[in-house]
């Protein structure tokens, strides 16, 4: 990725599939604004569009989201994420759009 400014991040990246003889680009950018990242990425090929949020409220306490969709077939999911370090473990979990809980 390559900075462009103090806050805001874009790259590419490009790839070539030998058994189908393809070649193809995916993009990305990451933007950062205090404690919060947020992030977009294209992946052509597959045609889908995913966006993603990252908040970190403390060094042991972290919030993340993220929504994509597949233009090719019109699926869209959603995931939350949290993360809480103690001093000897961490707890993790995911709701996904589908209301699947996993710790």
């Amino acid at each position: 990725m390559q900075g462009i400014g103090k806050n805001l991040f874009l790259g590419f990246e490009i790839f070539y599939a030998f058994e189908r003889k393809i070649c193809d680009l995916n993009y990305t950018a990451k933007y950062i604004n205090n404690k919060s990242n947020y992030f977009v990425e294209w992946n052509s090929p597959m045609q889908a569009l995913s966006l993603s949020y990252l908040l970190r409220l403390s060094p042991q306490t972290t919030f993340g989201s993220e929504y994509s969709v597949n233009m090719m077939n019109g699926e869209s999911k959603a995931v939350f994420g949290y993360r809480k370090k103690f001093k000897g473990s961490e707890v993790k979990g995911v709701i996904s759009s589908v209301g699947k809980l996993s710790t």
